[in-house]
């Protein structure tokens, strides 16, 4: 079969599937089983695919007719510049979370003691690593799966000698010693569940009860008692009022907000 022939199966075949990106994702399928650029492939659709190229992308395609990420697929996703390692383990980077990495650059830490909480693959704390190689780093999740990606990824880009990975929820036991706490935590609510959108992606780093704000509502009460100066947190714009509630109970105001991302700090006096 031709190249052109396979891109034009697939294409009808993700579009069936309700894929928004059907010509997109056939063309990126194709060019990473053969290695080949989107251009190359328009240049070459006269090409005969080899066998076992054709049942690869065969099965790729089927894969991703069942809404399996395109990052899934390829084991990598771009963020912040850089490619990082990714599986079903782990969510699937948002180019949204990078608001985060840029209100987190925005602060100046006089001790920066830095904690990436329910870290996944770690770029959110990776890249803070790579961007302020003087920051002390560290990576904490629940799931040691997840762990085990965010390890991969540090040493992938070499730095396994300088952030810290741990396995635990939130911040552990109670500590103070960090001046900056940055949390991506699961902000989805349970009654979206069924939503086909993020059925491959692991429910652990989704969900979190009704109104998606039972993780958050449990690190503003750690960080009430610990009182870290700075807290970054993501979550849906339509939970950003409660989420300013919950925060100004605990001691912190709002000084900072991009997109989906929001910067507390505590009040004066209450670190």
């Amino acid at each position: 079969m031709k190249i052109a022939n396979w891109l034009s199966k697939a294409s009808s075949r993700l579009e069936s599937a309700n894929i928004s990106t059907a010509r997109l994702d056939s063309q990126l399928i194709a060019g990473h089983v053969l290695g080949e650029s989107r251009a190359w492939l328009l240049a070459n659709s006269d090409h005969e695919l080899a066998s076992d190229q054709l049942t690869e992308m065969d099965e790729a395609l089927r894969q991703r007719q069942n809404q399996t990420p395109l990052a899934y697929l390829f084991g990598h996703k771009e963020f912040y510049r850089r490619s990082f390692i990714i599986n079903k383990s782990v969510l699937v980077p948002r180019p949204e979370t990078e608001d985060l990495i840029d209100l987190a650059l925005s602060i100046n830490l006089k001790q920066p003691r830095v904690i990436d909480i329910g870290c996944g693959s770690g770029i959110i704390g990776i890249t803070l690593a790579l961007e302020r190689p003087d920051w002390d780093i560290t990576l904490s999740d629940i799931s040691s799966e997840a762990l085990e990606v965010a390890s991969k990824n540090c040493q992938k880009l070499e730095l396994s000698d300088r952030v810290k990975i741990v396995n635990q929820d939130l911040l552990g036991q109670k500590n103070s010693s960090y001046q900056l706490v940055i949390a991506n935590l699961p902000y989805v609510p349970t009654g979206m569940q069924k939503n086909p959108d993020l059925q491959a992606e692991p429910k652990i780093a989704l969900f979190s009860g009704e109104d998606g704000l039972g993780h958050y509502r449990k690190l503003f009460s750690i960080c009430q008692e610990s009182k870290p100066e700075n807290i970054i947190t993501e979550a849906l714009i339509s939970q950003h009022d409660q989420m300013n509630d919950m925060a100004l109970s605990a001691g912190y105001i709002l000084v900072g907000s991009t997109g989906l991302a929001q910067h507390y700090r505590a009040k004066p006096g209450k670190t």
